[in-house]
């Protein structure tokens, strides 16, 4: 294992979501970098290229000016990670949403090669124990 600490880019709206399970990440040494919205990630296109892995909620504000509750009928996190894939941004990639058990959504997951999803809610001990599987951590193992 290097001296680098694994990035994690984590796309999610919920605060409330974010906040408890980043913690036992960042004290495993996990640099976990944040997006909100579509747009917020599609600015920053570039840094996806340099982690290790994608945290990504299906149900995503768009970002615009309209409003929020109109923004979360769509499934933006889908549409960011099709982009990803067309731009070969080919990390790995834990879906972690309270939707993805639609047939429509379960078949796009698997033709976009996500690696695992999560249904909310979550323990913060579990999302651990699933991004240590994903990165090849030993779950005993301190990044830095």
């Amino acid at each position: 294992m290097t001296d680098k600490a694994s990035t994690i880019m984590w796309v999610e709206d919920d605060i409330d979501v974010l906040d408890p399970a980043v913690k036992p990440l960042r004290k495993l040494g996990f640099e976990i970098l944040e997006c909100r919205t579509y747009f917020e990630a599609i600015r920053r296109l570039d840094e996806f290229r340099s982690v290790d892995l994608v945290l990504l909620d299906l149900l995503l504000p768009s970002g615009s000016l309209n409003s929020v509750e109109e923004q979360k009928q769509s499934f933006f996190g889908l549409e960011l990670l099709r982009r990803l894939r067309a731009e070969g941004i080919a990390k790995p990639v834990l879906v972690f949403s309270a939707y993805v058990d639609g047939i429509n959504v379960k078949e796009t997951l698997n033709k976009l090669n996500v690696m695992r999803d999560i249904r909310k809610p979550v323990r913060p001990s579990q999302l651990k124990k699933e991004v240590l599987s994903l990165l090849a951590v030993p779950s005993g193992s301190c990044l830095r």
